[in-house]
């Protein structure tokens, strides 16, 4: 049902770790690389935890899609027991050949 949604939460994450990247070249003069290690260690944390958000609630919308179906087929009422045919007769074997 999402896998879009998934494709397109990874492309993000993979703009966020470019921008930060290229922020951390073209900042090289004036911060330090202990700042920079910790921005590129912050963005890959919230990619990550941004993409198994996006994974749980998949899941979830899994889990309450499968409860709306047990609902739904509970709810259909069950098939009547199959009744003998009234006037069916069982032909003997012998008589068939």
């Amino acid at each position: 049902l999402l896998p879009w949604m998934i494709g397109r939460v990874d492309g993000i994450g993979s703009i966020f770790v470019l921008a930060t990247a290229l922020s951390m070249v073209f900042l090289r003069a004036t911060s330090t690389p202990v700042a920079g290690a910790l921005a590129f260690t912050f963005i890959m944390n919230w990619t990550s935890k941004l993409q198994w958000a996006v994974r749980q609630s998949i899941e979830a919308e899994n889990y309450l899609t499968s409860v709306e179906r047990c609902e739904h087929f509970d709810r259909i009422p069950q098939e009547a027991e199959p009744h003998e045919v009234p006037g069916a007769s069982v032909a003997p074997i012998e008589l068939l050949a």
